[in-house]
């Protein structure tokens, strides 16, 4: 009989994939064995059998040195292919093995007794290949004559056949899915075993085949279910989506004798089933600071994508509403965070302190099918200032510095709690160098009146201040603290300038006095009431009467005198007339002293009008001096007794004064009656 291509007497067959899966490991490298007909033929008399096979075929090793060994066994395998090894330990040799050969006869068998076959070929590199399992039963001691075959005609031979398909072998899908499906068969008959007692094996493969040793033994085909009795249903998990798959269910009696039911095709649906969250979609948080929290979920499950492959995304908001589903999470427009495949938390960073937000999860597998799980919220811890701002870059910039201003910028600093805009800044200034370096030094000397200054206000957010009121020529130290709103203060890095130079301004101090003007400091009170009066908007604070007073304190040693210790003299600035024009009498000191602010008769310089008009006074009054040319002291005595002597007695030369109108320097009694020269810068 030939059912699905296979032929069935007194024997039965399982195909035997032909592979190296037998073989030693360490000769793997080499060639697989190929037999060409992997069926065995018998001679059968009652105590014997000769087994028959035709060459087998290898890449490596010649037929002619291809071996044989023929093993047998009583058992019956019922459908599981021994390895080679187990066929060795277990099964009975029935030949020694030979090169070359293509039968061997076996003896001292039981009559009447069911033998299974099976005949392994090695090459030279040891590997092994298993020709088909065969059964064959000897003949009884009451048959005839005759040999048997695998047709089962020899005389004496046992007959027997296949079972029978049922429902013309028609396999069924039903309840087809995206990973799962039902097979579906009716029951097989047999004129031998009952058919409760036929059993039903089930294979599936992504190639269809031909043969019962294909659909068991070739490496596509996959075991579904082992050989069972009086099964007719099978519940197929485990598919792919969109996936087509070949089925089959093979039915064998109690002699061995198989047969194929119809190969049935079928094509799983596409995957639309949404992952599940795991733990009925609860999420976790911890680790919370004033800008994140870590948000954790447990592992969602799906029918087809590993849970270490699902793909998971965090969403939050303000608005509950806006995490409340995947439509709201679409219409609100959200960006996710995404984690890792297979990641059960994401710390989630950037956020605002002391806010409440609304966090969901999204779980998306391979096919794109999402679902969410449970939204909740959580807050972001308050601010808590518990240490100082941070200054990132320390460096004060001054710019636009002026005789008495400049500007002062510095770089906002930030806090971990503080907002940048709400940091403040105070500005301090010294004309010490150790006063604000520091905010220990500047602390002392706030809480000891020191030599410090507050410039402005404590100001939040501000990066830059003007400071004015300083005088000019004059080096000055600065500083700023930040202090955030837990009172915590950090200093800058000090910085100094030295304000520019402003010129030397001359006036009139509208007198006409004698030579007892009250020694240098009545003389400076007639300069001071006469700034004040008339020339407050002069921009100079220092101010001094222009009379060489002592060995120490003359005209000439104005820039030692009153210099970086005690004033500043300016002696590289011009010199001004504070009279109508602000005429330049000199480019700077020293000119005007070795030339005289007007040496060219009674106009100075080029201008149109005369000295004592220049310098705000009567025209062509002098003005006393005290000095000999160029502001030297007079060395031939007192200056009417250093500005506080009336007598006229007093030698010549001692009561310098300064014809300017004639660009000279005169001699005159201290008794007599000049004006007073002031300089102020």
């Amino acid at each position: 009989m030939r059912i699905g291509g296979i032929y069935f007497g007194m024997l039965f067959s399982w195909l035997y994939a032909v592979s190296s899966c037998n073989a030693p490991v360490a000769n793997s490298s080499s060639t697989t064995l190929a037999i060409v007909t992997p069926k065995l033929t018998f001679d059968v008399s009652t105590d014997s059998i000769t087994v028959h096979w035709t060459t087998a075929a290898d890449s490596s090793t010649s037929a002619g040195s291809l071996s044989y060994q023929v093993f047998y066994t009583t058992t019956n395998p019922d459908h599981l292919i021994p390895s080679a090894a187990t066929i060795k330990s277990t099964w009975t040799s029935g030949s020694a093995s030979e090169k070359g050969i293509t039968k061997s006869l076996v003896s001292g068998l039981t009559a009447g007794t069911t033998y299974y076959f099976v005949v392994l070929v090695t090459n030279s590199a040891g590997n092994i290949s298993l020709y088909t399992i065969t059964a064959q039963t000897t003949e009884s001691d009451s048959a005839g004559t005759g040999t048997g075959t695998d047709t089962g005609t020899g005389t004496g031979a046992v007959t027997a056949t296949a079972p029978i398909p049922g429902d013309i072998g028609i396999i069924s899908a039903t309840n087809i899915g995206d990973t799962t499906l039902t097979l579906n068969w009716a029951a097989a008959s047999d004129d031998i075993t009952a058919a409760a007692s036929l059993k039903y094996a089930v294979y599936i493969s992504s190639t269809d085949f031909t043969t019962v040793g294909d659909w068991q033994n070739n490496a596509l085909s996959t075991t579904l279910h082992t050989a069972t009795a009086n099964l007719t249903t099978l519940q197929v998990t485990g598919l792919r989506p969109l996936t087509s798959y070949y089925f089959m269910v093979i039915v064998a009696n109690a002699a061995g004798q198989s047969a194929m039911y119809e190969s049935e095709k079928v094509t799983t649906i596409a995957d639309t089933v949404a992952p599940t969250p795991g733990n009925q979609g609860a999420l976790t948080f911890n680790s919370a600071t004033t800008t994140g929290f870590t948000v954790g979920w447990t592992t969602g499950t799906d029918d087809v994508t590993a849970a270490s492959a699902l793909l998971y995304e965090v969403f939050y908001s303000t608005t509950q509403a806006n995490v409340a589903s995947l439509a709201a999470i679409t219409s609100a427009h959200l960006t996710g965070v995404e984690a890792a495949a297979g990641a059960t938390s994401k710390a989630i960073t950037g956020l605002t302190a002391g806010t409440t937000y609304y966090v969901n999860v999204m779980i998306t597998d391979a096919a794109n099918n999402s679902a969410i799980y449970t939204a909740s919220s959580f807050a972001t811890s308050p601010l808590t200032d518990s240490e100082p701002a941070t200054i990132s870059n320390s460096t004060l910039t001054i710019t636009n510095v002026t005789t008495t201003s400049l500007t002062l910028s510095w770089s906002a600093a930030t806090d971990t709690a503080t907002a940048q805009s709400a940091l403040t800044y105070q500005v301090y200034r010294s004309t010490a160098s150790n006063v604000v370096d520091n905010l220990g030094d500047i602390t002392t000397a706030l809480n000891n009146s020191g030599n410090i200054i507050a410039v402005g206000s404590n100001t939040a957010g501000s990066t830059s201040i003007n400071v004015t009121g300083l005088s000019s020529n004059t080096p000055y130290y600065f500083n700023v603290v930040v202090t955030n709103a837990g009172s915590y203060q950090a200093a800058y890095t000090q910085k100094n300038q030295t304000t520019t130079t402003g010129p030397i301004y001359m006036f009139s101090a509208g007198i006409n006095h004698d030579g007892n003007l009250g020694g240098r400091s009545g003389a400076d009170a007639f300069c001071s009431t006469k700034k004040i009066s008339a020339y407050s908007s002069l921009s100079c604070t220092t101010i001094h009467a222009l009379l060489s007073v002592n060995q120490i304190d003359y005209i000439a040693n104005f820039p030692t005198q009153y210099g970086t210790n005690n004033g500043n003299f300016p002696h590289a600035s011009p010199v001004i007339g504070a009279g109508p024009g602000g005429y330049t009498m000199a480019t700077n000191w020293t000119t005007f002293l070795s030339q005289g602010p007007c040496y060219n008769g009674a106009l100075c310089n080029g201008a149109t009008t005369s000295f004592s008009s220049l310098v705000g006074g009567q025209p062509g009054l002098n003005f006393w001096t005290g000095s000999g040319s160029q502001g030297v002291l007079d060395n031939s005595g007192g200056t009417c007794s250093e500005w506080t002597s009336t007598s006229g007695a007093e030698s010549n030369g001692d009561y310098r004064y300064y014809a300017f109108f004639s660009g000279s320097w005169h001699d005159n009694g201290c008794g007599l009656s000049y004006d007073l020269l002031c300089v102020c810068w």
